[in-house]
Order: C-alpha cells, then sequence, then structure tokens
C-alpha cells in the first residue's frame, strides 16, 4: 500500500500534512479540526484497534491489527501526546520553507 523503506528514503504512509491534496491555504478545515479534538484520544484508538482485530480475524492483517493493539501501553505517552498535538499540526497554514514536524 505505501511505498517501501529504502537506505535513502523512509517508506510507509505520509505524514497527513504533506499530502499535496490539502485545499483552503493548505490547511485543514476548521470543522475537521474541532471533530479531531472531539475524537482523537488513547482511548478511542484502543476502541478503534480493538474493532479491527476482531474484524479482521481469519485475514493476513489479523496478526499485524493484534500487534500494533498490544503494543498501545508500550507507547502511551506518545500516543496521547501526538492525539493532542495532531489537531495542532493540521490547522496549521503551510508554508514553503516550513516543514512541520512532531515535538515528540
Amino acid at each position: 500500500m505505501f511505498a517501501q523503506w529504502t537506505p535513502e528514503r523512509g517508506g510507509g504512509p505520509p505524514c497527513l500534512w504533506e499530502l499535496e491534496g490539502h485545499l483552503y491555504e493548505h490547511r485543514w478545515l476548521e470543522p475537521n479540526i474541532r471533530f479531531l479534538r472531539r475524537i482523537l484520544n488513547p482511548q478511542e484508538v484502543g476502541k478503534v484497534l480493538g474493532l479491527a482485530v476482531e474484524r479482521l480475524g481469519g485475514q493476513p492483517e489479523h496478526e499485524i491489527a493484534t500487534e500494533i493493539r498490544s503494543d498501545i501501553p508500550l507507547c502511551d505517552e506518545t500516543l496521547a501526546a501526538r492525539c493532542t498535538e495532531l489537531p495542532g499540526l493540521l490547522e496549521t497554514p503551510r508554508q514553503p520553507a516550513k516543514s512541520i514536524e512532531w515535538t515528540q
């Protein structure tokens, strides 16, 4: 689904703020940010991962979903920080010379 990791460039999904599809001054719209702030938290992430594990039973992706869900306690501080930080990153207008990065 996503590009593979290589020695020259990392793979995986792009950051949400790196997508070329940004509109409206290259930032997310305020109603979307409000929605994200309301629903994005570690508890909801855990619920969604639990649903993924249930629904992927018998599928090749089941094992990966199970591993990700079981790793949550190992990264709970980072998960909480990123749930808090993501809406702010997405509402920040992009500037050509300034890159946006996670603080944690």
